[in-house]
């Protein structure tokens, strides 16, 4: 060596290649999700999104979804798909229950209408509820039915909570005067003897219906119902 040093700088390194984060779905809201059924409707997904990069780092990128959506025209379990695929090929699946339901079913229990007597106290029956798979449904009754005379009605309320859904049914509900019998003619009647009798028959009615029937002792009756 000629007494001289010399600096020699090291060649730059590549930068060490990070292989791509594999993209990832996130879906969004209820899994399972219920709907009703619905043929005229289409699926309204409650949403997704895709990612891929490190979660610590500003480089994340987003991926557009594909989604493969059920119909709501049948009753049922099915699925709605969903795929991602980033520029790297690398590719993401997720997948939501979906049910489908129909409307639950309300039934009265008892007569309708139901017909009480004034001055009674009025009894409320009820009524059952079931959702489309048939479990009970708790059932709200609405009414203020009282002992005077009228026409009355009660409401009844379910909902079935896993698609919101609410049902009601009424009944009417009718307090009735007791019907009066009244004699036609004398309450009292003398005849000869040897003689025949021709009843002068009575009539039968209340507040609310007016005349009821008109009885004769030869059982013929005018139009009307049958006076119990």
């Amino acid at each position: 060596m000629n007494g001289h040093w010399y600096v020699l700088e090291a060649p730059a390194l590549a930068p060490r290649w990070t292989p791509p984060h594999k993209p990832e779905i996130t879906v969004f809201g209820d899994n399972p999700s219920y709907f009703l059924k619905n043929a005229s409707a289409d699926y309204e997904d409650p949403g997704s999104q895709c990612l891929s990069g490190d979660e610590d780092s500003v480089n994340r990128w987003a991926w557009e979804v594909v989604l493969k959506k059920p119909s709501l025209g049948t009753t049922g379990t099915f699925y709605t798909n969903y795929t991602c695929e980033d520029s790297y090929g690398l590719i993401d699946t997720a997948n939501r229950e979906v049910i489908i339901r129909d409307v639950p079913s309300i039934t009265l229990i008892g007569p309708t209408p139901f017909v009480l007597l004034k001055d009674d106290t009025f009894s409320d029956p009820q009524a059952c509820c079931l959702d489309f798979a048939g479990n009970s449904l708790s059932v709200v009754s609405f009414q203020s039915v009282t002992s005077d005379e009228g026409v009355y009605e009660t409401s009844y309320t379910c909902v079935d909570p896993l698609i919101s859904y609410m049902v009601t049914a009424n009944r009417q509900v009718v307090v009735n005067t007791e019907p009066v019998i009244e004699l036609l003619g004398d309450s009292t009647v003398k005849i000869t003897k040897g003689t025949g009798y021709v009843d002068d028959g009575i009539v039968c009615h209340d507040a609310e219906d007016g005349l009821i029937t008109n009885i004769r002792p030869d059982n013929e009756e005018k139009p009307g119902s049958i006076c119990k």
